[in-house]
């Protein structure tokens, strides 16, 4: 903790610290931050903006505002996305629409699955390791010619066994295992386009602010000394180079270093464990993306998923995620240029207190509030040594309308703006400081994570 803090402090010298706040009330309803008179970097106006649908402005209640009257793209004329995979609808080129984009649950997370078995698709989160492929057992739970000590068709390996994290997987295919060797959280110039209108998205990097380089510094610390270990599989490989492969799963699950020496981590050959938490009783990884390779670049996608940043456990959902996979001696060596993008649910920053405290403590702007939590600083903003606009979530995960709040932001000196009521996206008043965790909350700020990855060893599970 003192080295978190002494780093903060070094990193605010160095940029600049501002601990200016405008007042608005007691209370203000704190409207999207891709408001004109608020620019890009999240700032409240000074005079409220009127919500007009196709503007080219996202307000509470709109899911998307491309500016256009094109009812037939991405953002209809009512300012609501036009089908997409958890909007719990069933559309066109759908099998399935559960409302949510998390495999396991009888509808995979990319809508083009009711994990059956005997639909031709491999369901990795509901322990299949085959389906109708040859050798396929008829229950998809096992390769029957697995462990043989032959490579039968559909097979890349086979040591005699059909036991996982030897190399050679229960359906003998060659494991083939990565560990995230950077990552930061980018840039607001960096993200997907989750509103419709064309360009990246990402509203949580622009709520930070100043913050940013300090948790980034965290961030690229804890991957580098091994306290965040983010591991990845590749599921279903049919190419072992990873040049091509419609359909591959991506499996994305936290890690821990084999022999505790993380000078190694990324050596290219280092052991690790995967958390016994991200897989279920079959062995099977929890979440994976479902993706496709085509000249060594990987898409997939959506997905819901767990992000365990050290200090910042964050939950994204509607997460895709991309990149170039490399090669060398005949197998995949490498991730470059990937991206990470998805939405920081409300619901987790209402979880995770306040960090800011731990350079110059503040207290809650309402007295009924105990303890501000990191929600309040990006959506109420921050009076500290770091400038942390007031800003809202940007990305429609229910598909009601985007959700504001009210929050009071006057009371005693340089004490914390907090949120006091929610205003959930088909208008549902809900009050007081906990609504924030209210189920009823799931949208999110964009956000997008740049990351490498290099070739590991899983070699258990603990």
């Amino acid at each position: 903790m003192r080295r978190f803090t002494f780093i903060i402090c070094a990193v605010v010298l160095g940029v600049g610290c501002s601990s200016s706040h405008s007042d608005a009330g007691d209370a203000a309803i704190l409207f999207d931050a891709t408001m004109p008179d608020a620019g890009r970097d999240g700032a409240r106006p000074d005079a409220p903006h009127i919500a007009v649908c196709q503007d080219g402005v996202l307000d509470p209640g709109e899911s998307c505002d491309d500016g256009n009257s094109d009812d037939t793209d991405s953002c209809n004329n009512t300012c609501r996305r036009n089908s997409f995979c958890g909007d719990n609808v069933r559309d066109d080129g759908e099998v399935c629409d559960d409302g949510d984009n998390a495999s396991g649950d009888g509808c995979s997370a990319d809508c083009q699955s009711n994990e059956t078995c005997g639909n031709s698709i491999r369901d990795i989160a509901v322990g299949e390791l085959c389906d109708t492929t040859p050798g396929c057992a008829s229950d998809c739970h096992s390769v029957t010619t697995c462990g043989n000590n032959e490579v039968n068709a559909g097979e890349t390996c086979d040591d005699g066994n059909a036991l996982p994290w030897d190399g050679c997987g229960a359906d003998c295919l060659t494991e083939q295992d990565l560990i995230i060797n950077s990552m930061t959280i980018g840039s607001s110039s960096v993200g997907c386009d989750y509103s419709g209108d064309g360009n990246p998205d990402n509203a949580f990097a622009r709520a930070l602010g100043s913050a940013l380089p300090l948790l980034n510094s965290q961030v690229s610390s804890g991957v580098t000394d091994g306290s965040i270990m983010i591991l990845m599989s590749l599921l279903g490989l049919d190419d072992m180079t990873g040049s091509v492969d419609s359909s591959v799963r991506l499996a994305w699950y936290q890690g821990s270093d084999g022999d505790d020496n993380a000078d190694n981590n990324f050596s290219g050959s280092a052991e690790v464990y995967g958390a016994t938490s991200a897989f279920d009783e079959t062995g099977a990884p929890t979440t994976s993306f479902a993706s496709s390779i085509s000249e060594h670049q990987i898409s997939g996608g959506p997905e819901d998923i767990s992000l365990p940043l050290g200090f910042l456990p964050l939950q994204l959902a509607q997460s895709h995620v991309s990149g170039t996979l490399t090669a060398a001696d005949g197998r995949v060596s490498g991730l470059t240029g990937g991206l990470l993008c998805g939405a920081v649910s409300v619901r987790t920053l209402s979880s995770i207190p306040n960090i800011l405290n731990m350079i110059m403590s503040s207290t809650p702007c309402d007295t009924s509030v105990a303890q501000s939590t990191m929600a309040d600083v990006l959506i109420g903003g921050a009076r500290s040594l770091v400038t942390i606009n007031p800003s809202s979530p940007d990305v429609d995960v229910d598909g009601d309308g985007l959700e504001s709040f009210e929050v009071v932001s006057t009371g005693a000196s340089m004490c914390q703006p907090v949120i006091v009521a929610c205003i959930d996206g088909d208008g549902t008043r809900i009050a007081g400081h906990d609504c924030a965790g209210d189920a009823r909350m799931a949208d999110g700020f964009s956000t997008a994570l740049p990351f490498t990855a290099t070739t590991v060893n899983v070699i258990g599970l603990r």
